[in-house]
C-alpha cells in the first residue's frame, strides 16, 4: 500500500465571507478606546487563523479509502473506496462544507444506510475528481452548477 495522493483544502468564497464576518464584528469593539488593541490584536489573530486552515485541512487518497485531516476537529471516518455510492461536483457547497474553505466542493457520500457523508474542497478539483472516478467505478457521479444570471 502507498501513502497516498494528498491535497490541501482550497480557499473560496467561504473563507472570505469568514474574514469578512469577523472584521464586521471587531467594528464595535474599536469604537470604545480602552479596548482597540485588544480588538485589533484579536482581528489579526482570528484572520491568521482563517487564511492558515485550508493548508492544515488535507485529504489523503490512498488504493483502498479516502481520509480527510481536520486539525482541532473530530475526524471522520475514512471513505472506502467500495463503499462510496454517491459523488456530486458542485460549485455551491456553502453551508455543507463543512471540511474546506471553498464552495467549489466534491460531496461524497458512502456507508449506504449509516448517514456517511463528507464534503470535500482539494486545490486540484479536477484531479481529486478522476481518482474518485478511478477508484470508484460502481458510484454514481453528478454534477451541480449554479444557474448563471441573465
Amino acid at each position: 500500500m502507498t501513502d497516498g495522493i494528498v491535497f490541501k483544502s482550497a480557499f473560496g468564497r467561504i473563507g472570505y465571507i469568514s474574514l469578512a464576518l469577523v472584521a464586521t464584528a471587531c467594528i464595535p469593539l474599536f469604537l470604545v478606546a480602552s479596548l482597540r488593541y485588544a480588538s485589533l490584536v484579536s482581528l489579526i489573530v482570528i484572520s491568521a487563523f482563517i487564511i492558515l486552515l485550508p493548508k492544515a485541512v488535507s485529504y489523503t487518497f490512498d488504493d483502498e479509502k479516502l481520509t480527510v485531516h481536520v486539525p482541532f476537529g473530530l475526524q471522520e471516518p475514512p471513505a472506502y473506496y467500495r463503499s462510496i455510492w454517491k459523488i456530486v461536483d458542485t460549485d455551491m457547497a456553502m453551508l455543507s462544507n463543512h471540511h474546506g474553505m471553498s464552495e467549489k466542493a466534491i460531496m461524497i457520500w458512502y456507508d449506504r444506510g449509516k448517514g456517511h457523508y463528507i464534503c470535500i474542497s482539494p486545490d486540484d478539483k479536477e484531479r481529486a475528481l478522476g481518482i474518485l472516478r478511478e477508484r470508484c467505478p460502481n458510484a454514481e457521479f453528478l454534477v451541480e452548477r449554479r444557474k448563471q444570471r441573465e
